[in-house]
């Protein structure tokens, strides 16, 4: 977990350097732009291959992954390549920068699963904490030295390459012996539609905003939304943290007290969940744009109005989460997904139809947010409820 929190921590250095720019806001919209458009894509293009590696019962070989890896990293570079060419606007070293950054990031992410399948959980939390400490040292004496931004996100691309090395490394003493004869090619991707298509509407549900923001106003704004928006990343930290915590007891409540304990329990944890969201929101209202403006500088504030949008969203991932995880426990793992697709075709409906209303742009960013996790909330918790009742009459 605390790898995990280093990561996060060490992109949003990433987008703060940007904010010290000269660029400001304007340099973090670009920077965010091109990332809301790379993240989806290599979500799509790593199909899922380090769950999918854990978690099927069939070992097949090693290699058959890291050549999977190796071909959808090509693709995704490439499309992102196009990308940055073609698309008006777009800064070519920027974006040459990010293309190198998420191919190493695609390459770490793929040497670590044999690490995590090793069991070797100090080492893969000292491979990630490392990476996330050593990404800001060298994003930060890059950028120093250079004077250029856009030079730190080489240098993280750098580090990250080097974790995924350190990865190959530590693997080399991970035993593992397939069982399988066959390539099971067919079978991996079969299984990586499922798994894919989960992963990449998680991703796009945070990124819709800043996709339409990209198209409906300049780069200023979405800088702004941006800088705010790492509050949802916060909040979904906190989600995933409680899953880790929440799954044992609920699964223990399930055996011990069948699913109407279960559904007691997710509720009263859910109601809580928000409710101190809600007390955390007000703070945020009354003290969000002060904060802005001294963490990310003069251009970075934000109307109370927006900053409650926020808030909304961020109470709601929150709630979303630890309905997630009951899902989950009920063996539900499907209607995740469907979930997820709803919110997301939620904000982005909510997107199109305040865009025809003329509505302040920065409005429908933070709108479509709230709208989407709100969604994802309702839709998740009614399903639990649908789950928990069809568990009643097996």
């Amino acid at each position: 977990m605390a790898g995990t929190i280093g990561t996060s921590v060490s992109k949003w250095f990433l987008l703060w350097l940007f904010a010290q720019s000269s660029g400001g806001p304007g340099a973090v919209g670009a920077y965010s732009s091109i990332l809301a458009f790379a993240t989806p894509l290599f979500v799509v293009c790593q199909l899922g291959l380090r769950t999918i590696f854990l978690s099927l019962r069939v070992r097949y070989p090693w290699s058959v992954f890291v050549r999977l890896r190796m071909l959808g990293a090509c693709v995704g570079a490439l499309v992102l390549g196009g990308f940055i060419f073609l698309a008006p606007g777009v800064p070519l070293w920027l974006g040459v920068a990010i293309l190198a950054l998420k191919v190493c990031d695609s390459f770490q992410d793929i040497s670590l699963a044999r690490v995590q399948y090793g069991n070797n959980l100090v080492a893969l939390g000292a491979i990630v904490f490392s990476g996330a400490v050593m990404t800001a040292v060298a994003a930060l004496t890059l950028v120093w030295v250079t004077g250029d931004v856009p030079a730190g996100v080489l240098a993280a691309a750098s580090v990250s390459f080097g974790a995924g090395c350190w990865g190959v490394w530590v693997s080399r003493r991970v035993g593992y012996e397939p069982d399988s004869i066959t390539s099971g090619i067919e079978s991996i991707l079969r299984v990586s539609v499922r798994v894919t298509t989960s992963q990449f509407l998680a991703s796009l549900l945070f990124q819709l905003p800043i996709v339409f923001l990209a198209i409906l106003a300049g780069p200023s704004v979405v800088g702004v939304f941006a800088a705010a928006g790492y509050l949802l990343t916060a909040a979904a930290l906190v989600g995933s943290s409680l899953q880790t915590v929440l799954i044992t007891p609920f699964r223990r409540l399930m055996a011990e007290q069948g699913k109407s304990g279960l559904w007691n329990a997710s509720r009263g944890v859910t109601a809580r969940v928000v409710a101190g969201g809600t007390i955390f929101g007000i703070f945020v209202v009354l003290l969000g744009n002060p904060v802005l403006n001294v963490v990310y500088g003069g251009g970075f504030g934000m109307h109370w109005v927006p900053l409650a949008l926020l808030a909304v969203a961020a109470c709601s991932t929150v709630g979303a989460f630890v309905l997630s995880v009951t899902l989950t426990v009920l063996n539900r793992y499907g209607v995740v997904t469907w979930g997820m697709g709803g919110a997301c075709l939620m904000s982005a409906l909510s997107g199109v139809s305040l865009a025809f209303a003329g509505v302040d742009p920065l409005l429908i960013g933070t709108a479509m947010s709230a709208i989407g996790a709100i969604g994802r909330l309702v839709l998740m918790y009614w399903m639990v409820r649908t789950a928990v009742r069809e568990v009643e009459q097996e």
